[in-house]
């Protein structure tokens, strides 16, 4: 019996030493550390007509001398919205998969994730896309779950649809 235990105390120690880094949620001390992640963005182009694509490159660079490693609870690790004039979410929504991931900044580094918009709003209730009215709307690129990493922000602007 003494080899068992000697066994299952070993397997118990691997199984907690392994799982240190298995999923960790952002505490407030792993995030006041981000201050040297920075987001940017890009926008392209930032005025266009109703129903044409505009392309928005969300970027997080580690600006500080040290790695940096943020750990995520889903598939998503940067993102993009945009809100109306007075501040209401109109898109897109984002899809993520189910999985925890790691995003490993070395110093200078950094990581791009590109996302496209056609100046509509989804409708939950019929299922469909609808071309959101000519204005200024405001683009956010930050960092999923880390709301201590300032996010980048643009204005676009969608004109009226000229008919063809």
């Amino acid at each position: 019996m003494r080899p068992f235990r000697c066994f299952a105390a070993a397997v118990a120690a691997l199984a907690l030493i392994g799982c240190d880094h298995a999923a960790q949620v952002p505490t407030a001390d792993k995030v006041l550390l981000k201050s040297d992640l920075r987001t940017s963005l890009l926008v392209a182009p930032q005025v266009f007509e109703a129903g044409n694509v505009i392309e928005i490159d969300v970027t997080l660079k580690n600006m500080g001398d040290a790695p940096a490693t943020l750990d995520f609870s889903s598939g998503c690790q940067l993102g993009m919205s945009i809100s109306n004039a007075s501040g209401g979410d109109v898109g897109p929504a984002m899809a993520c998969t189910a999985n925890l991931t790691r995003l490993h900044l070395e110093p200078g580094e950094s990581k791009t994730t590109p996302f496209s918009w056609n100046g509509t709003q989804y409708d939950p209730a019929t299922h469909t896309y609808t071309p959101l009215p000519p204005g200024d709307y405001r683009v956010a690129g930050f960092v999923v779950g880390y709301l201590s990493i300032e996010p980048a922000t643009s204005q676009v602007t969608i004109l009226p649809a000229q008919a063809h």
